[in-house]
C-alpha cells in the first residue's frame, strides 16, 4: 500500500508539472533597429516534450519560432518568420532567432543560431526579398557585426505581455547567457570554446572540429 500511495503521488507531480508548461507562448517585444527605430513584434513558441529539459524543470522544450510584424508598424504589410531548423546533435530544439533588423538597402534580415554537431555553432541568416524569406548559403566570409537584439530568454515557457527594450537589455546583459548568444560574427560557424576550430569538410558535407592549442574564437 505505501509503495502505491507513493507511486500515486509521483504521478500527481509529474501531473502538475505538465499543467503548468504551457505548449504555445506568446508575447509582444520591442526591437530597436539599426536605423535607431524602435518597433514591437509578436513573438511565439511552441513548446512539445523534451526528455533531456526535466533535470532543468522545464519539461519541454521549444520547438517551433514565430516573429510577426507590420512595418511601417501598424499600417504595413504584415510579415511572419518561422524556425525551419533544429540543432543538430539531438534534433530537439529549433534554432534560436537573435537578430532582427534593416540591412542598409532596407531589406529585412534575421540571424539565427543553430548547432551543427557537439562542438560547432553556425549563424545563418535569412532575407526577406519578394514576400518571402530566403535562407543564405553558407560561406567562410566574414559577415558583419550584429549585438543581439532580440530577447534570448525566448525558451522560457512562462512568458506574456510585453517586454521592453529596457527590460530585454537588462536580462540580456546580465543573465547568465553565453558568449556566442550576445552576437552574431564576425565568424559565420564558430567553436563552442578556446582550443578547438570548426571547419567545413567537403568529402562528407558536413563541419569537423579540429583542436588546436591556443586557438582563439
Amino acid at each position: 500500500m505505501k509503495k502505491f500511495s507513493l507511486t500515486l503521488v509521483t504521478v500527481a507531480f509529474l501531473t502538475t508539472l505538465l499543467i503548468g508548461c504551457k505548449s504555445t507562448v506568446n508575447w509582444q517585444e520591442e526591437v530597436k533597429l539599426r536605423t535607431g527605430e524602435t518597433i514591437t513584434i509578436e513573438r511565439e513558441v511552441r513548446h512539445a516534450g523534451g526528455g533531456g529539459a526535466w533535470p532543468q524543470g522545464q519539461g519541454t522544450v521549444p520547438k517551433h519560432h514565430l516573429i510577426r510584424f507590420r512595418y511601417p508598424p501598424k499600417t504595413g504589410p504584415l510579415i511572419e518568420w518561422h524556425s525551419t531548423k533544429f540543432d543538430m546533435p539531438r534534433a530537439s530544439w529549433a534554432e534560436l532567432p537573435l537578430v532582427l533588423d534593416l540591412s542598409t538597402d532596407n531589406t529585412w534580415f534575421i540571424y539565427t543560431i543553430q548547432w551543427v554537431n557537439d562542438y560547432c555553432i553556425r549563424y545563418v541568416k535569412y532575407q526577406f526579398q519578394q514576400g518571402i524569406w530566403i535562407e543564405i548559403p553558407w560561406s567562410e566570409e566574414p559577415i558583419d557585426v550584429h549585438e543581439t537584439n532580440l530577447y534570448l530568454g525566448a525558451g522560457s515557457n512562462d512568458l506574456e505581455g510585453l517586454i521592453s527594450f529596457g527590460t530585454k537589455y537588462l536580462k540580456n546583459t546580465t543573465g547568465k547567457f553565453i558568449w556566442f548568444l550576445k552576437k552574431v560574427g564576425p565568424k559565420q560557424v564558430i567553436a563552442r570554446s578556446d582550443g578547438l576550430r570548426c571547419e567545413w569538410e567537403p568529402s562528407t558535407e558536413s563541419f569537423k572540429v579540429i583542436r588546436i592549442k591556443g586557438d582563439k574564437k
